[in-house]
């Protein structure tokens, strides 16, 4: 859909509306509410992530229906383009925007030796941290089910169940034995 670059966000808003259905509608009522809130705040991010996450508070439309390649989606864009352009604002993610807690730490500590220290504590336990995501992942628990059997030794060193089912064979108990009295 074309709209001219000078257009007024309320204006194609009241055209996208005349256009839709109820449901949709109110979908870009509020997705208009969101973007005027972007404004007024004074955000230049327009992007369809951040919109997204604003919509989802207020119930509406999702990240996927913004970003749908059909009439639909076409008409959430229009109106995400024109607030963006009207605001001068972008619809592409602000590069660099998101800055890890750690690095707000570091930038208050004003001692250089104590900020590298900090640096360096704070950058192994991240590394630490994802090794212990990784051994996470293959840790496979397994937990043995069957019941207890008791169990005997006999004479010859066999070790057999209550039940008389054979376990080790002859010789084994003894040469457990004998090993460990070997390594006291």
């Amino acid at each position: 859909m074309f709209i001219a670059n000078a257009a007024h966000p309320d204006d194609v808003h009241k055209s996208l509306r005349d256009q839709s259905n109820t449901r949709m509608q109110a979908s870009l009522d509020i997705l208009h509410e969101v973007c005027l809130s972007q404004k007024l705040i004074g955000s230049d991010d327009f992007s369809l992530p951040t919109i997204a996450a604003l919509l989802k508070k207020r119930k509406g439309p999702s990240y996927q229906t913004l970003r749908n390649k059909n009439p639909q989606g076409d008409r959430y864009r229009t109106l995400i383009e024109v607030w963006s352009r009207f605001s001068g604002g972008s619809m592409k993610k602000p590069i660099g925007s998101f800055e890890p807690p750690s690095m707000t730490i570091l930038q208050k500590i004003p001692d250089p030796a104590v900020r590298g220290i900090v640096g360096s504590i704070i950058a192994e336990n991240t590394r630490l941290k994802g090794e212990i995501h990784v051994l996470r992942q293959k840790v496979d628990y397994v937990i043995d089910r069957r019941p207890v059997q008791r169990i005997q030794q006999d004479d010859n060193g066999r070790v057999r169940t209550v039940n008389g089912r054979l376990v080790f064979r002859p010789g084994f108990a003894t040469a457990i034995r004998k090993i460990l009295q070997t390594h006291k």
